[in-house]
């Protein structure tokens, strides 16, 4: 289904009260991850469903499909929340400069993008 015929969702509260019972707490979970996913499809702009269909895809595709979803958001928040800049005299200053240099960068590590992400906190 492409995402412009996605089918329209009923608005649910999300609001979460710690004190409301499980039954309750859940199905607002579920809305949230749910919107989530449909706020990231769009933004990688990727087939409705293509990410909602994760949890049913078999573990090699689920693994490869999470690790495609989230470098590229984590690329775009990096660059993001560190407008660019000279770094120690050898990036240039222009934003697709410092989005390559992001990009090349592993996801893990010392000098990862997850390192250099929980950085701007």
């Amino acid at each position: 289904m492409a995402a412009d015929q996605a089918k329209p969702t009923q608005a649910v509260d999300t609001t979460v009260d710690p004190k409301e019972p499980f039954e309750v707490l859940w199905p607002k979970y579920l809305a949230r991850v749910a919107e989530s996913v449909r706020d990231a499809e769009q933004h990688l702009t990727v087939p409705a469903g293509a990410i909602s269909s994760i949890p049913s895809d078999p573990d090699f595709i689920a693994t490869v499909k999470t690790y495609a979803v989230i470098e590229p958001i984590l690329n775009d928040l990096i660059v993001a929340a560190y407008p660019p800049r000279p770094l120690l005299g050898f990036l240039g200053s222009s934003n697709e400069d410092y989005r390559t240099f992001v990009t090349s960068l592993n996801i893990g590590g010392r000098n990862g993008k997850l390192e250099l992400a929980v950085s701007f906190q």
